[in-house]
């Protein structure tokens, strides 16, 4: 009876550890499910307040006077820079950047249901997925538009803003250097002179 009652004492005590496991698991995923649901209720309303601005950006808002495309291009390349449209378009992008990150970092560690990799900001599903490829279209299209124009002027114009941003100040530490070094040379050069002759003239 002694032994029977001690192995109900362990077996009651590994069913309450197994019990225990189980409610923390739950609670996790509870809470893990809740927080994949704010990020997505976010991107999906920063999304769309942003789809609204840029509506409104280019068929409500005054375009560039005047027959030169030009204005007309910069126009359209600018609208990264109006802020109504960049800073919910930076929340949206700072999430694909970060369940990129995870998918491309934790790719074996997912959920076995829903594909979802491990540490990502939201659930993956359709309507995420959906989400994210609206954003990447967004940005492909502005690159598209830019891209003609912009990577040559950035080609022509880097060798003038590297040299002054990166290879003068190489310039100046080398220059600096040189002049210590040859200052030091010439300010030891006798002290080693005057010891070698000591050192002869000694006994």
């Amino acid at each position: 009876l002694d032994s029977f009652d001690a192995y109900s004492k362990l077996n009651q005590k590994g069913v309450e550890k197994a019990m225990k496991a189980i409610m923390f698991e739950r609670n996790e995923r509870l809470f893990q499910s809740t927080i994949f649901l704010d990020n997505t209720v976010a991107y999906l309303v920063q999304l769309c307040i942003g789809l609204f601005i840029l509506c409104d950006y280019f068929l409500y808002q005054e375009w560039p006077s005047g027959p030169d495309w030009k204005c007309r291009w910069c126009y359209c390349t600018a609208v990264v820079m109006y802020k109504p449209f960049s800073i919910p378009m930076w929340f949206c992008i700072t999430r694909c950047c970060q369940y990129t990150f995870v998918d491309q970092t934790y790719n074996k560690k997912r959920d076995k249901t829903t594909g979802t990799p491990y540490a990502a900001p939201f659930q993956r599903s359709k309507l995420t997925m959906g989400l994210m490829l609206i954003t990447n279209m967004l940005q492909c299209i502005w690159f598209s538009i830019t891209a003609p124009i912009a990577l040559p002027l950035l080609l022509v114009f880097a060798a003038v803003v590297s040299l002054p941003c990166f290879f003068l100040p190489l310039v100046v530490v080398f220059v600096t250097r040189m002049v210590l070094s040859s200052f030091t040379t010439v300010t030891t050069t006798p002290t080693a002179a005057a010891a070698a002759a000591a050192a002869a003239g000694s006994p």
